[in-house]
């Protein structure tokens, strides 16, 4: 019988291994915990793909215009000008999408704190609204790289809780970027990442 255990105990063991090895191969594993809500890896790196793509975009929009306007600007005072551009490194951008992806969290926690079961009815109408532009989803596709019903969940519905939280402290005299201030403070936020913590205030880096 205890031959037997043994062998179950083995078992599990290994089964317990190969289950580890899927979720971290495949990114279900934590990168930051804000409030005791999980940020998995998996959909970090799929928010850092979509703000890679959108940056990537914008250079080839605004990077090309200023060009052109530097070069307008040389030939009339007869100086070389300099794109006003800052590129930004990947680092950078890890940066920045994983501070957005924390205050997104904390937005929606206190957009539901704020309205309740209301939350979700008004930010369907806030999204169906926005999706009435002719062509959304050719552009979409065009500058996010994303299908429509991605953008919405990645851009849309934090857009429109962020609104909805802004007008009701706006009601109250408060700005949301005072609230927001205060929340990262209060908050428990934890990054596991070898290059990116929390500071206290914001995501840093090593």
């Amino acid at each position: 019988m205890t031959k037997y255990k043994l062998y179950i105990i083995f078992f599990v063991i290994i089964g317990l291994g190969v289950t580890a090895i899927y979720f971290v191969s495949v990114g279900y594993y934590p990168i930051a915990v804000v409030n005791g809500d999980i940020i998995t890896a998996n959909t970090f790196i799929n928010n850092y793909d979509t703000a890679s793509v959108y940056y990537r975009n914008f250079l080839k929009t605004y990077g090309s215009a200023t060009s052109t306007g530097s070069g307008q600007a040389s030939s009339t005072q007869g100086e070389t000008s300099s794109s006003t551009l800052q590129i930004l490194t990947p680092s950078q951008i890890q940066k920045s999408v994983l501070a957005g992806m924390i205050e997104n969290i904390l937005i929606e926690k206190g957009a539901r704190k704020e309205m309740g079961k209301e939350l979700d009815r008004l930010v369907g109408e806030k999204v169906s609204q926005a999706v009435e532009v002719p062509e959304i989803e050719k552009a979409v596709r065009t500058i996010y790289g994303l299908s429509l019903d991605d953008f919405k969940k990645k851009v849309l519905v934090p857009q429109a809780e962020r609104d909805i939280l802004t007008g009701s402290l706006f009601l109250r005299g408060q700005k949301i970027e005072d609230w927001l201030e205060a929340e990262k403070k209060s908050s428990n936020i934890v990054i596991l990442s070898g290059k990116l913590y929390w500071n206290g205030e914001d995501v840093a880096s090593h």
